[in-house]
């Protein structure tokens, strides 16, 4: 079997060492005529492939989306999904381990669903009750799960914390669910150069929302219109993990051309309890 390369350019604790050790961001891509098909080598297949940058995820202001691009052909899973299980997989995992993913009709759940028969997956179903099951979709709140204390060895979250309301409160879940020694996988958008959380829309004394910026900015949805973001994060979100209960919180910056990681380096954190 073929060495995966590591795109992990270490273990940072606050945005002194982000700046210390000279990451930028990525630079602003011309604009594409076509799509571009990269070869590498994909760590979830572990095999020779080709990586999509598609011009549908381009967009004139940012540039690309390369996190969400750079789909591999044979498994499909994009640049995060593919970062996030490389990193997983790495903890060496048993077969049996109780992992639970905050996301269920998605490639990432499926491919998880093969390697670990005691995964299990869950999306927000509006009006339906926790824990319940609908048309094979469990349904879960991620500021108020109806797991137990302790039922999992890992948790992962991808793209998921930005829509929760109260971001706090899922944090607090997440390490309430995990069995002590037990690690969060997430990615969430993050400003790798800035420290404080940005509040994008907020929920007022009335349940209502409240929109702080004058474009609302919406995130696609798998199962229906796209989800508001109500917050980008900065470096105070590893302090709020500690605060929730996560004894070590870190950001894990990762790059790599031939893993098809182009375009970073970009954040994956981790806790653990």
């Amino acid at each position: 079997m073929t060495s995966t390369p590591s795109p992990w350019l270490g273990n940072m604790n606050s945005l002194a060492e982000c700046l210390a050790a000279g990451l930028v961001p990525p630079q602003r891509s011309p604009t594409p005529t076509q799509d571009v098909f990269l070869a590498g080598y994909c760590s979830v297949c572990q095999r020779q492939t080709r990586f999509r940058l598609g011009r549908d995820h381009y967009h004139e202001r940012w540039g690309y989306f390369f996190r969400e691009a750079l789909s591999c052909d044979h498994c499909t899973l994009n640049a995060r999904m593919r970062a996030a299980l490389q990193y997983m997989l790495g903890l060496c995992l048993k077969p049996a381990a109780h992992i639970y993913l905050t996301e269920q009709v998605t490639p990432m759940y499926r491919y998880l669903r093969q390697r670990f028969p005691n995964v299990v997956g869950s999306e927000y179903l509006p009006g339906e009750p926790l824990g319940s099951v609908k048309d094979g979709v469990r349904c879960e709140d991620l500021q108020n799960l109806t797991f137990a204390d302790g039922s999992f060895d890992a948790v992962i979250s991808l793209d998921v914390l930005e829509h929760i309301p109260d971001y706090k409160a899922g944090l607090r879940q997440m390490a309430r669910v995990l069995k002590p020694g037990g690690t969060l996988v997430m990615t969430c958008p993050f400003l790798m150069q800035t420290q404080k959380t940005f509040n994008q829309a907020r929920l007022n004394s009335n349940g209502e929302i409240e929109h702080l910026i004058p474009k609302p900015e919406y995130h696609g949805n798998p199962l229906g219109p796209p989800s508001l973001s109500f917050n980008t994060f900065g470096w105070d979100l590893l302090e709020d993990m500690r605060l929730a209960g996560f004894k070590t919180a870190q950001l894990i910056p990762y790059q790599n051309v031939d893993l098809g990681y182009v375009g970073g380096p970009f954040p994956l954190l981790v806790g653990t309890v």
